[in-house]
């Protein structure tokens, strides 16, 4: 009789995720509803902070940073929310 089995493994590619999270940089700073904001993204040990003026603009820094992982293959089931 013989086993059968399979391992199922998640890892971030974590320069992925810091391409990533360097294109909504320079996004957010060429952006006009970002001028004079005090918006920005910050990754340290595989965590993003991020910083926005109001709900509508960290709203939108979340849809920036989406579609920079997507276009990075980065899956977006790997980003967990905290409290803003």
């Amino acid at each position: 009789m013989s086993d059968f089995s399979f391992d199922v493994v998640s890892r971030v590619d974590k320069q992925s995720l810091e391409d990533a999270v360097n294109q909504a940089k320079r996004e957010i700073a060429t952006r006009f509803d970002f001028k004079n904001s005090k918006s920005s993204f910050d990754l340290r040990e595989l965590q993003i902070t991020m910083i926005a003026d109001d709900e509508l603009k960290l709203k939108n820094l979340v849809d920036i940073l989406q579609s920079k992982c997507v276009k990075r293959g980065v899956s977006l089931k790997a980003l967990k929310y905290g409290k803003a």
